[in-house]
């Protein structure tokens, strides 16, 4: 399944692959059932979009793995809407596995709430 997004000229898409048990995402409790993959360029114009989309994805309340791997460009508005994702996951206790390179992920280290 493809979820293409563009919005006031920032292109970025979200692609969800269902791991089927071929090649699972490990996560601390299990394993994660989707793959969400965002590719293109996120900044401040795309946080809203990013923001409904990704909380969908949340409602159905399982395990998911965020890939940010592939992203051409992931500015502070971007990360900050995915560090609030990642709280609203907490929250609602479902694990959120992200993975980012290290220039996005030094900057969701320092936006983690204190006390996790």
């Amino acid at each position: 399944m493809v979820s293409p997004a563009r919005r006031w000229g920032s292109a970025w898409s979200l692609t969800i692959y269902p791991t089927d048990g071929v090649q699972p995402a490990k996560t601390a409790r299990g394993t994660s059932l989707y793959v969400i993959e965002l590719r293109g360029d996120l900044d401040a114009a795309s946080r809203q979009e990013l923001g409904v989309q990704l909380r969908r994805l949340l409602d159905f309340g399982v395990a998911m793995t965020l890939d940010l791997s592939s992203l051409d460009f992931c500015g502070v508005a971007a990360i900050e809407e995915i560090a609030s994702i990642a709280a609203d996951a907490r929250a609602r206790e479902i694990e959120l596995v992200i993975v980012a390179p290290e220039n996005i992920s030094q900057y969701l280290e320092l936006r983690r709430p204190t006390g996790d």
